[in-house]
């Protein structure tokens, strides 16, 4: 269990770290605009929450037969894309977040997977 934590903590380690540095380039383009800071903030936390939940469910279908693991797979890939759907279209809504700062938010674990693997910071 220890290993499967430190492979999925470096790249959320890293997701942190990006979107901190993320939020101080905003605060410094756009000053302290919280709209923008809770819209990024909001899309790291779904990214990370749901990088984990990934990764958990690759576990699980492992385990399953080939019918049961794609059926299983399918299915959590959609329910997670309907998440991502609702989760943007509340942050178009509501204006305390901010709705490209929530997708670039989104985009924070792909970012670190990146910065892990090819430049190796964060190993």
């Amino acid at each position: 269990m220890k290993k499967d934590k430190d492979f999925t903590f470096k790249y959320i380690r890293v997701a942190i770290i990006l979107a901190i540095v993320s939020s101080l380039i905003i605060v410094i383009f756009f000053g302290f605009r919280k709209d923008l800071l809770l819209g990024l903030y909001l899309g790291t936390l779904i990214s990370v929450l749901f990088f984990r939940l990934m990764y958990r469910n690759a576990i699980k279908a492992v385990e399953k037969d080939a019918k049961a693991s794609k059926r299983f797979t399918t299915n959590n890939y959609y329910l997670r894309l309907l998440l991502y759907g609702i989760i943007l279209y509340a942050a178009y809504k509501n204006p305390n977040f901010d709705f490209y700062t929530t997708a670039i938010g989104f985009t924070m674990i792909k970012f670190s997977i990146i910065i892990v693997e090819v430049f190796g910071i964060g190993k």
